[in-house]
């Protein structure tokens, strides 16, 4: 579930450009390979699940950049221990086991003999902001750096359990695009936009001369003069 409030008009940053807020919270159901389970923490990472996260997934697609605002997330009770940790910014060799996975400084354990949902795991704001001011909404460059902050790793006691994760959070995305648009569409609406910047410059043209040739002048009057 997904809900969204858009902010049009002035931010730090980008001036003049619509913004979108999205609160969402989901349930990750997915099957673990080998025990382990890597989830991208972007648009891309949580919609690519099975269940619950399908509408981030569209909402993505139309926007060209995202960060995170705040993301919590804990494991269900279940038959299954599962030990899970955040993963900062792009790691050469990920936690293989539970105990590589406690030794990342936002990670929490929950065994099968606890009877309720582990505490929240919440993911500290310098985390969720990664090495980069934004980043790609939409999956698909040839590395991920730009594309993933950071990311929930998990590793179960059996090779193919299906842990229950809860996870709630809020992304910003921003510079809306028209993914509908072909490429022809986005040429004509650039030539419509040149011929209408032309059209305006030759109106202010026109209304220079016909002042100079007036012996009017084009400077506004001063504020004493307009009070008097």
């Amino acid at each position: 579930m997904a809900s969204r409030q858009k902010n049009r008009g002035r931010r730090a940053g980008n001036p003049g450009r619509d913004m979108e807020v999205v609160e969402f919270h989901g349930l990750a159901s997915t099957a673990v390979a080998s025990s382990v389970l890597t989830i991208d923490l972007n648009p891309s990472g949580l919609g690519g699940l099975a269940t619950g996260f399908g509408r981030l997934l569209a909402l993505a697609d139309t926007y060209s950049l995202f960060r995170w605002r705040s993301l919590r997330c804990r494991v269900l009770h279940s038959s299954i221990s599962v030990a899970m940790g955040i993963v900062e910014d792009v790691a050469d060799t990920a936690p293989a086991n539970t105990a590589q996975v406690m030794e990342l400084l936002h990670s929490l354990y929950h065994r099968t003999d606890v009877t309720v949902n582990s505490e929240w795991l919440r993911v500290p704001p310098s985390v969720l902001a990664g090495a980069l001011p934004w980043y790609k909404s939409v999956a698909g460059a040839a590395t991920d750096w730009e594309e993933v902050p950071c990311r929930l790793r998990l590793v179960t006691t059996g090779a193919t359990d299906i842990p229950q994760i809860e996870i709630r959070g809020s992304i910003e995305f921003k510079s809306p695009i028209a993914v509908a648009n072909t490429p022809a569409l986005t040429a004509a609406l650039r030539q419509a936009a040149a011929d209408r910047i032309a059209v305006e410059s030759g109106r202010e043209r026109v209304r220079l001369l016909s002042v100079l040739s007036s012996g009017g002048s084009t400077t506004p009057p001063s504020s004493s003069a307009v009070h008097k």
